[in-house]
């Protein structure tokens, strides 16, 4: 028995068997559908192919094509044998554009590979296609920021850094003159600190409509977008109210701390000298005192710190 399996003409008749075994049982339902002739149905036989993917031959350096169907139907008639080959055997549906010129065509889908007992139909056995001449520009690579309203209280997202700045949108002639916009877009919801992102670009015409067909190089580009609290710290000026007790008058008035940080937008803080509002009334200081006074937030600001200050106020005999 050794000597069989190491035999080459022994393991040649066992693969012919096996063969011949898996094709009769692939051929099985062709039997049954041909009228009882046995597996080789010399009268023929019909194997439809749904969706087979068209390929196309163009110079992809110099045009670019449009308007072709992706797939076409495919129906493999003829000998049993033949149309049994074609399931098993790599096959081609194909358009050749290489000697046409830019334009509208109406060109012959051709097949190939196919056994030569058979004969081929496909649908549509012709197809429209636009061929243009292939043609690049340079756009600037925008970020629009996503979730900018939840920022935590304070916080604001400024101008985002692009790396590429500018990127490369290569197509045809007729979708080139359609972009407006490249765009991606960064979630900044919830930062507190700078967000980095790589993030994928897209083309859209002027009602922000993505335009399929045309290639961005980069398409993906490195974004920082700086998260910060815009600050200022300031002086408090005291406001008074009210007159002394007769008899009284004040020594000094100092406050703890003397500066407050105001948090709000950059051009508002800029804006901001002084902190007013906080005010102590004058007629309830009989003795030295020491107040706790609530700071007041300026219109337009997010917030203070510290949200309390310390008034000391000596007083003396008049």
């Amino acid at each position: 028995m050794d000597k069989l399996l190491t035999s080459n003409w022994f393991v040649k008749i066992i693969s012919f068997l096996l063969a011949l075994m898996l094709y009769t049982i692939v051929a099985m339902p062709d039997a049954s559908t041909s009228g009882g002739d046995g597996l080789l149905n010399p009268e023929g036989d019909s194997y439809p192919i749904s969706d087979m993917k068209l390929q196309v031959l163009f110079d992809e350096e110099e045009v670019v094509v449009s308007e072709l169907p992706e797939t076409v139907d495919v129906i493999v008639e003829g000998r049993t044998d033949g149309v049994m080959i074609s399931r098993m055997t790599n096959k081609e549906v194909y358009v050749d554009l290489r000697n046409l010129t830019p334009g509208q065509h109406l060109v012959t889908v051709k097949h190939r590979d196919f056994p030569e007992n058979v004969d081929v139909t496909i649908d549509p056995a012709r197809v429209s296609v636009t061929i243009e001449e292939k043609k690049s520009n340079t756009y600037q690579a925008g970020i629009n920021l996503l979730k900018a309203d939840a920022l935590p209280e304070g916080y604001i997202a400024e101008n985002p850094i692009v790396t590429p700045e500018s990127v490369t949108v290569t197509g045809g002639a007729s979708k080139l003159e359609q972009v407006a916009f490249v765009r991606g877009y960064v979630d900044v919801s919830n930062a507190k600190e700078a967000v980095n992102a790589r993030v994928t670009l897209n083309v859209y015409d002027g009602n922000m409509d993505e335009i399929q067909g045309l290639t961005i190089e980069p398409a993906i580009v490195d974004v920082k977008v700086p998260i910060s609290n815009p600050s200022k710290e300031v002086p408090i000026e005291l406001e008074q109210e009210g007159e002394l007790p007769e008899g009284t008058s004040i020594s000094s008035i100092s406050v703890e701390p003397e500066d407050v940080t105001v948090f709000g937008p950059s051009e508002s803080l800029q804006k901001l000298e002084v902190l007013n509002g906080a005010s102590i009334d004058l007629s309830k200081i009989t003795k030295n005192t020491t107040l706790e006074l609530d700071v007041p937030v300026p219109d337009g600001m997010t917030k203070v710190e510290p949200e309390k200050v310390k008034v000391n106020v000596t007083v003396s005999d008049e």
